[in-house]
């Protein structure tokens, strides 16, 4: 079954990580990340996730939904993000 923000699973895996979809200051459309190679589906379930430690800034996150033509690299789509990493200390 998906493991989506509101399963079990995903609550183990973010326990004191940040996942960048809601931590974003930006965010594109909320495409479903797993299509089965059919249609993209807006507002759908997202199953895919970026999780970072809580002092890595997150500035936008995106699904990518590439495809060419009809085909689909991948039965999932992308997740993308942009990120400003905390200074390393000197």
């Amino acid at each position: 079954t998906p493991a989506g923000p509101d399963s079990p699973t995903y609550r183990m895996l973010t326990g004191g990580l940040v996942d960048t979809w809601t931590a974003a200051a930006h965010r594109g459309p909320a495409y479903s990340t797993w299509h089965g190679f059919g249609p993209v589906v807006v507002d759908g379930p997202r199953i895919d996730w970026i999780l970072v430690s809580p002092d890595v800034a997150v500035e936008s996150a995106h699904v990518n939904p590439f495809r060419d033509g009809d085909r689909f690299p991948s039965d999932h789509l992308p997740v993308q993000v942009r990120l400003r990493l905390p200074a390393m200390p000197q």
